[in-house]
């Protein structure tokens, strides 16, 4: 589900849109899905410079997916939840 989206109505963007309205869609997937093990850049396995971004130690199991079709296909609006 996705929350309705007010439009600032003080912007000078006429690009940005807004909704008054819920939505809500299922999206499909198909293609090929693979569990791998991967291996952070640094030696201690840690990312970032704990300033910036803090400093964390991802997991080393991630999924790859090959020949991906994703469809979103059309949501479904409702005026309230």
């Amino acid at each position: 589900m996705q929350p309705p989206l007010p439009k600032n109505p003080s912007s000078e963007h006429p690009e940005e849109i807004g909704t008054d309205k819920w939505a809500s869609l299922t999206p499909i997937l198909k293609g090929n899905l693979k569990v791998v093990k991967w291996v952070a850049g640094s030696e201690e396995g840690i990312i970032s410079d704990g300033v910036e971004f803090p400093k964390m130690k991802p997991w080393s199991v991630g999924i790859e997916m090959d020949d991906l079709d994703l469809d979103f296909g059309v949501p479904t609006w409702f005026d309230e939840v």
